[in-house]
């Protein structure tokens, strides 16, 4: 066995070598001047400012510090439960953590903050396997929401369930894709939350969720919201009978909504509702090029119905 010591603020913590390279690589290969010392304070301040400029959400640098500190204690080549060479033990001994974390929060019942300690420290970590390239840590974060993603959707605050998907956002490059979107998925379908923060929006999680909800298609039997009451409104039209309109659904376009809709059955507030940056806005001008089409083609449409209305009584 061989050991080596990484230095967080005044502490030093015994790991084993082999551990702290497969859970943390970049910083298993990075040696501090003196031998065998790895230094672990460089990973505080990137992150306390990539979570308050990137996300939003202002995190004390002792948090962070907290955070890395029980992480490599779970390392610990004679902590309780064996040595932390392989994935098993430290990978149980983390999630033990993570575990007593979310109780401590269920118990304490404070609907102002919610689960404030677990969802702080999942948060943290994910940004810390973001920036270090773990695998294993990546892993054992989604092992642990997996297990627990009902008492998560169930027992959170309704304002910081986003917080839990910036998260795993956080973790695209290190994890399968079908397994963020089914986490992504539990968490966001226990009712209609407006969770996401005002001046930030993630265009690639809404658009995951738009991709996801336009497989399962569990609304309006396929149909686009505007379509159940005709093209225009001007006569009822039951929900059994065939779609009016004759091309693809206005779901699926490129760009998002520009206006908040109450008849989309989303668990996050409307994107019209949020500024949008980058090449959305070039995007913008398609979709209102698209919309003067989409006027067109209604008129032809709401003509052809009132052609079809007035032959059935000819």
């Amino acid at each position: 066995m061989s050991g080596a010591y990484v230095l967080l603020d005044n502490t030093s913590i015994l790991v084993e070598r082999s551990t702290l390279q497969r859970w943390f690589p970049r910083l298993g290969g990075t040696h501090y001047p003196f031998r065998d010392r790895f230094e672990a304070d460089r990973l505080i301040h990137p992150v306390v400012n990539y979570l308050d400029r990137n996300i939003g959400v202002p995190i004390e640098p002792e948090d962070v510090r907290k955070a890395l500190e029980k992480t490599f204690k779970v390392m610990a080549p004679y902590s309780r439960g064996g040595r932390g060479s392989d994935f098993g033990s430290t990978g149980e001994r983390h999630n033990a953590g993570m575990t007593k974390l979310l109780r401590e929060d269920i118990i304490e019942e404070n609907s102002v903050r919610g689960l404030h300690r677990s969802r702080k420290r999942f948060l943290i970590l994910c940004v810390v396997a973001q920036r270090e390239e773990s695998q294993r840590l990546a892993q054992a974060l989604v092992y642990f929401l997996s297990e627990h993603v009902w008492e998560v959707a169930k027992d959170e605050d309704e304002a910081f369930l986003g917080e839990w998907c910036f998260g795993l956002k956080e973790l695209q490059s290190l994890v399968a894709e079908p397994i963020l979107q089914h986490l992504f998925h539990q968490l966001t379908s226990f009712g209609n939350y407006g969770w996401r923060r005002h001046g930030y929006h993630d265009h690639r999680a809404e658009m995951m969720r738009m991709l996801m909800e336009a497989q399962q298609d569990p609304y309006l039997r396929g149909r686009a919201p505007l379509a159940i009451g005709g093209p225009t409104g001007w006569y009822p039209r039951a929900r059994s009978l065939p779609l009016v309109q004759r091309r693809r659904s206005r779901d699926m376009r490129l760009a998002l909504p520009m206006l908040p809709t109450s008849a989309l059955t989303s668990p996050v507030m409307s994107p019209g509702m949020f500024p949008q940056a980058g090449y959305f806005g070039d995007i913008e001008d398609l979709q209102y090029q698209q919309g003067e089409m989409n006027k067109k083609l209604d008129n032809v449409d709401e003509k052809l119905d009132r052609l079809l209305v007035g032959a059935m009584y000819e």
